[in-house]
C-alpha cells in the first residue's frame, strides 16, 4: 500500500534534466523519516528493479539490510569494471580488506572504469596497501596522460611529497604526463617517492 512518503521517494527517483545536472540521488531523508514498514516496501521496489546506477547502490546502502547487501553485493560479483567501480565508491563498507584491496586494484587498472575514478580515489585516500601503489604506479607508466598524472598526484600525496591530492605545487610536474615522453617521467616520479621502477611492469 502506497503512502504520501513513498509517492515522493517514488518522485524522487524520476530523472529531471536539474536532478541530472546537481548529480542528485534519491531523497534518502525519507528513509529516516519512514516507518518500518515504509521502509520494507521502498526496499522491495529498489530490490525488484536491480540496481541502474549509484543512486540506487546509495540508497540500499543507506537502507542497510541484509537482503539489500545482498543484491549490491551480488551484483558487483556480475557486474563489469565500470559497475564495480561505481559500487565500490559507494559501499566499500561492505567489503573485507581483501576484497576491497582486489576491487580497488582492479577499478585502477581496468580503463573502462575511467569514469568512476573520483570515486575510486577517494577510496585509494583511505585504503593504500602496497598491491594499490603498486597498481597506481602501473596506471603512471601506462595509462593516458591526464589518467597517469592524477595516479602519480596521489603517489605523491600519499609518499608525503604534497599537501593533498590537489595540492597546486607538484602541478607543473604533473601536467608534464600529458604530452611529455612517458618513462623518463615515471623514473622521476619513482625516485621522488622512494619506489623501485623495475618491480612495476
Amino acid at each position: 500500500m502506497s503512502t504520501p512518503l513513498i509517492s515522493r521517494f517514488i518522485e524522487s527517483m524520476t530523472m529531471t534534466r536539474e536532478r541530472w545536472h546537481d548529480g542528485a540521488g534519491y531523497d534518502l531523508q525519507l528513509l529516516d523519516e519512514a516507518t518500518e514498514a515504509e521502509r520494507e516496501q521502498i526496499e522491495n521496489l529498489l530490490r525488484s528493479r536491480g540496481i541502474k546506477d549509484w543512486r540506487d547502490v546509495e540508497a540500499l546502502v543507506t537502507l542497510g539490510t541484509s537482503p539489500a547487501r545482498e543484491i549490491v553485493m551480488n551484483t558487483y560479483e556480475s557486474g563489469d569494471a565500470k559497475t564495480r567501480a561505481m559500487i565500490l565508491s559507494r559501499a566499500s563498507a561492505w567489503f573485507v580488506e581483501t576484497e576491497r584491496t582486489e576491487a580497488i586494484v582492479a577499478a585502477l587498472l581496468d580503463e573502462s572504469a575511467t569514469d568512476e575514478l573520483v570515486g575510486v580515489m577517494l577510496e585509494v585516500e583511505e585504503h593504500h596497501p602496497p598491491q594499490v601503489i603498486e597498481a597506481l604506479l602501473l596506471g603512471v607508466r601506462n595509462r593516458d596522460g591526464v589518467t597517469a598524472g592524477e595516479f602519480a598526484m596521489m603517489l605523491l600525496f600519499l609518499h608525503g611529497k604534497a599537501g593533498s591530492p590537489w595540492d597546486m605545487a607538484p602541478r607543473p610536474f604533473i601536467l608534464r604526463f600529458q604530452d611529455e615522453e612517458r618513462e623518463p617521467l615515471f623514473l622521476e616520479l619513482c625516485e621522488q617517492i622512494g619506489a623501485n621502477p623495475d618491480s612495476i611492469s
